[in-house]
């Protein structure tokens, strides 16, 4: 094949929109770089995790209606083998067994039935295989990084799925970016990848000192033993950790006691541990933020 014969020659050539991915670890100061970007070029920002998972939230909403029709059509069908009376038209073969008589497991039943604690709705099914949800997932990402999309600069910061317990390490192999981009056909005519020392990251997003205060006022009201004031030291905080305040939350059920008995007499003091740990809060934040960091990069 002669190349020459497919390049217009009346006009010149017309080149795709380009589009510019960057992406790099939490502190790396990625949506920063991303509006410097398109403050010179005069393009659009894209946060590309946003976007494809709103379009994914649409497709699953596809597919359960889709299921749930199904499952209707599929219980007309089975009304077919009702009986002229109304009754299930059972095989001669087999004849299901009387229900039991009201008074003996049909009560102890109803009574378990009562005493059972409602259960949380089951999340609604969608009728897809992982195979099926991954084709979702490709087509999801084909459909926002469309034709229609044009010139625009990708915040890749595509790390939500990090933090998800409960996902497990294939699924969220599936749900990466760079699988999405590749199985999708929307690869970026230029990616850059952003690089940030641990120290800079971590202040780039966390005041140390501000955490240390925080946990400082923490153990300083729990000292005082005074239930309210550790409370409200509680609700103000908002650097710590969960862990940290889960101790604290612990020690305030200790210092109110049980519903029966009141607080205990005397007031409990606070644990050693919880007043003077091995090391600071803020670097237990900064080793769990480079950890993440890690899993990122």
């Amino acid at each position: 094949a002669e190349p020459a014969k497919f390049v217009p020659r009346s006009r010149e050539p017309q080149i795709p929109p380009p589009r510019l991915l960057v992406t790099g670890p939490t502190g790396s100061s990625v949506e920063k770089q991303c509006k410097m970007l398109s403050d010179v070029y005069g393009i659009p920002v894209l946060r590309i995790e946003d976007v494809w998972k709103a379009e994914v939230e649409k497709l699953l909403d596809r597919a359960k209606a889709d299921k749930k029709q199904r499952d209707k059509e599929e219980a007309e069908v089975e009304k077919v083998l009702l009986g002229d009376d109304g009754q299930p038209a059972w095989p001669a073969d087999w004849i299901p067994k009387d229900p039991p008589p009201e008074g003996e497991d049909g009560e102890e039943n109803a009574e378990a039935e009562e005493a059972a604690e409602p259960e949380e709705p089951e999340p609604e099914d969608d009728g897809l295989d992982d195979e099926q949800r991954e084709e979702l997932f490709v087509k999801a990402m084909r459909t926002v990084l469309g034709s229609h999309l044009g010139a625009c600069i990708l915040d890749g910061t595509f790390f939500g799925d990090l933090e998800n317990e409960e996902m497990s390490d294939d699924v969220k192999a599936t749900r990466s970016l760079e699988n999405l981009l590749i199985k999708a056909q929307r690869l970026p005519d230029i990616t850059l990848v952003l690089r940030v020392k641990n120290d800079a990251a971590f202040a780039a997003v966390h005041d140390a000192q501000a955490i240390d205060e925080e946990d400082h006022a923490l153990c300083e009201a729990a000292k005082t033993m005074d239930v309210q004031q550790l409370k409200d030291a509680l609700e103000d905080a908002t650097l710590v950790s969960a862990e940290r305040k889960a101790a604290f939350q612990a020690y305030v059920e200790e210092l109110e006691g049980n519903e029966e008995d009141g607080p205990p007499d005397p007031l409990p003091e606070p644990a050693e541990d919880l007043l003077e740990t091995e090391e600071k809060e803020s670097d237990r934040a900064k080793a769990k933020f480079i950890e993440r960091k890690q899993m990122e990069q």
